[in-house]
């Protein structure tokens, strides 16, 4: 069956508003789409020093560590200056396997001493 070219004409236009509602449709979801993307974004210079801090990591490596070996076990010191503290302490009193509760007090208030006092 052929259709008139009438009816062609208006099968035409039918298929031309549709095809407008679709896209005037598509717009406006696109424009709230954006719209509540701007409401939850904000801008690197409206964020507090405290804000910016929490979007960023920072990469870890061993080598950025003092080992020490305590007991038998590795002990990575990231602080230089307890390192140092540690460092200068005899490996008897750094090693605290077998020692008394006092010991290790004093190698406590050593450490903390030494990294606050300076």
């Amino acid at each position: 069956m052929e259709l008139s070219s009438s009816d062609k004409e208006r099968i035409q236009h039918q298929y031309d508003a549709l095809a407008k509602k679709t896209l005037v449709g598509e717009a406006k979801s696109h424009r709230r789409t954006l719209a509540k993307r701007a409401a939850r974004e904000v801008t690197f210079s409206d964020l507090s020093e405290s804000e910016l801090a929490q979007l960023f990591t920072t990469d870890e490596y061993e080598s950025d560590y003092f080992r020490f070996q305590v007991s038998g076990f590795d002990v990575l010191v990231k602080n230089e200056l307890l390192a140092e503290a540690l460092n200068a302490l005899p490996e008897r009193k750094r090693d605290i396997k077998g020692g008394s509760k006092w010991e290790i007090r004093y190698l406590s208030f050593w450490a903390f001493s030494y990294f606050f006092l300076l």
